[in-house]
């Protein structure tokens, strides 16, 4: 549908957009740009809400989790520099046990490639792992001192 080809070509846009500040070292541009396609999947769903019941009979839910899971997996390589455990958790629940070397140049790939290129990086049917939490919540204490030594 035009809706999944438009946001794949919106991510895309933001992939060129972070190499570009990646080989300025401009590392919060980067970053910027990385929170920018990550709103854009999450409207991607909030529009298309996969969890309705008309989508589900439809099967268009099908279609849609299987966009979003591709997205997901494209945003936890463009997060990974910033946040590398956070990638690892994502790419476990996503079914993916260990990094290869297809994960060493995923982004030049993809950067290389069509915009469509994105729903490959999962196989049809790929069994997900239980989810886990992405983060651990902070106690006050913790907060307190991280805020603290970063002033």
């Amino acid at each position: 549908l035009e809706r999944d080809h438009a946001v794949l070509n919106e991510v895309y846009e933001k992939l060129k957009e972070y190499n570009a500040h990646f080989e300025k070292v401009e590392i919060k541009a980067a970053l910027k740009v990385a929170m920018e396609a990550s709103a854009i999947c999450n409207k991607y769903m909030q529009d298309e809400k996969p969890w309705e019941k008309e989508n589900i009979a439809s099967k268009r839910s099908d279609v849609v989790l299987g966009v979003l899971a591709n997205l997901i997996r494209f945003l936890s390589a463009i997060f990974e520099p910033f946040m590398p455990s956070f990638s690892a958790k994502i790419n476990y629940i996503l079914g993916r046990q260990q990094r290869t070397e297809a994960d060493e140049v995923l982004i030049e790939t993809l950067t290389n490639a069509d915009p469509k290129a994105i729903l490959t990086l999962l196989p049809p049917g790929q069994v997900l792992n239980k989810p886990i939490p992405l983060f651990e919540p902070r106690k006050k204490h913790e907060i307190f001192y991280l805020f603290s030594s970063y002033r």
